[in-house]
């Protein structure tokens, strides 16, 4: 398909020559035709710029970050760089199924669709397996509500309108949480939609940004939580609750985990869902051996 809109695809990167070729290898063989590819190089120092420039294409556009930046500051400046009416986002440790495109662009149709979102599978590197992320199965528009109780979206699936970004970007001081924090202000404008298709990969490693931050996830989380604008938005929803006692459970195991005992026994003071509640007693309780094997087969 090569005659509908331009769709442009952001890339960072930030060292990624493990696994570049593959992710840009997915992006040539779509299906539709119509885009524009933009790299942020955020100043890697391994081979990431000479694997880019070994694809001769010229929708592919290399851009040279002046200084290394968080990366949703990262996000947003490539985006400044784009020129379609549409954008989704790659990570060079990701790769997309050659429809994926093809399929979202078909849903943009409704123009208050803002943001549309699909499934996707994990990518076991060391197990060279893959399985479902979270399956969707609803392809209506999702409220805001829906999405804090049971957020399921792959950035590597978000494809958005460019419209969108008018008004809302990615918050730059954010370096975990920036893509979750945006679907949630992007469906309090927009319709947010989703797919059941499969539409890419999330390759699952020992180097994933969120797999060596989850702390910091969690403190992200807490000052979404507390940031002033977002309470006065959501705080009615128990959505928005939901969110505050997840995130005291997380941070009760990674408290345990770490054997910090008496912060583990306060968060699970301060979880508020008795689903979640009865979960955080039994992580308290089950040695971690259990804990372990919940996390394998659970």
């Amino acid at each position: 398909m090569t005659n509908g809109p331009l769709i442009s695809i952001i890339v960072n990167c930030y060292n990624g020559e493990n696994y570049l070729q593959y992710a840009l290898k997915s992006v040539l063989s779509q299906t539709y035709k119509n885009w524009e590819l933009i790299f942020w190089d955020n100043q890697s120092n391994d081979k990431s710029e000479k694997i880019f420039h070994s694809f001769k294409d010229d929708r592919f556009k290399y851009f040279h970050a002046s200084k290394h930046t968080f990366l949703y500051e990262a996000r947003n400046l490539a985006i400044e760089k784009s020129s379609g009416q549409f954008y989704t986002f790659l990570d060079v440790d990701d790769w997309w199924v050659p429809e994926k495109l093809e399929i979202q662009i078909a849903k943009f149709s409704d123009k208050e669709v803002g943001l549309v979102y699909g499934n996707y599978k994990i990518f076991n590197e060391r197990k060279q397996k893959s399985y479902i992320a979270t399956k969707i199965l609803k392809t209506n528009n999702i409220l805001t509500n829906n999405l804090l109780k049971n957020y399921n979206v792959g950035l590597l699936t978000i494809m958005v309108r460019s419209k969108v970004f008018d008004n809302i970007s990615f918050d730059s001081k954010y370096h975990i949480i920036g893509d979750f924090d945006f679907v949630i202000r992007c469906s309090l404008t927009w319709k947010v939609e989703s797919v059941t298709d499969l539409l890419a990969y999330y390759r699952w490693h020992d180097n994933n940004e969120s797999r060596k931050k989850d702390y910091l996830h969690t403190i992200e989380v807490s000052n979404w939580l507390s940031n002033s604008y977002i309470f006065n938005l959501l705080n009615k929803l128990d959505g928005f609750r939901y969110i505050e006692s997840i995130n005291h459970l997380n941070k009760m195991i990674y408290f345990k985990n770490n054997k910090q005992y008496r912060k583990a026994l306060d968060e699970l003071y301060s979880i508020k869902t008795l689903k979640l509640k009865i979960k955080g007693i039994i992580f308290i309780i089950l040695p971690s051996i259990f804990l372990r094997l919940i996390s394998k087969y659970g």
